[in-house]
């Protein structure tokens, strides 16, 4: 029974460090989750900030924003000028970080662009973090 208390107790300790190393890692999307409503015609700006770690500008993440269609099937906002995207970038000296922010513009929202959209972020390297899922309802100008 103790030998089984124990390897419970260690299996804990790698979770717990697992969940820790993954939110203080190289490379972090931040954003938070959210319900949002706008009716049709309208335009809507989704805000994506992307900490990493660059040593010498190698490591830059490819940085995208998208439509779950499908479970877990991220199509990727690229439809200009329907989706305009905008990038900025700056160092974060104190942390040895650079955060991007990347923004998507969604122009004459239709009630077919509700949905689940997502920020996902993959390095060079293969590293990737996915942001949280923000729901949108567009609704029609009829109802």
């Amino acid at each position: 029974m103790a030998s089984g208390t124990g390897t419970k107790k260690l299996l804990i300790a790698v979770v717990v460090f697992l969940c820790v190393a993954n939110l203080k890692g190289d490379l972090q999307v931040i954003y938070p989750s959210s319900n949002i409503s706008v009716e049709e015609m309208r335009s809507l700006v989704l805000n994506c900030t992307v900490k990493y770690k660059s040593n010498n500008h190698t490591n830059i993440p490819e940085v995208l924003w998208c439509k779950i269609e499908i479970i877990n099937q991220c199509i990727k906002l690229q439809d200009h000028p329907k989706h305009l995207i905008m990038v900025s970038e700056m160092d974060d000296t104190e942390e040895n970080t650079k955060r991007r922010l990347v923004s998507v513009q969604i122009n004459n929202l239709t009630v077919s662009d509700s949905g689940t959209y997502q920020c996902n972020a993959k390095t060079p390297d293969l590293k990737t973090a996915m942001g949280h899922f923000i729901t949108l309802t567009v609704q029609s100008k009829l109802d």
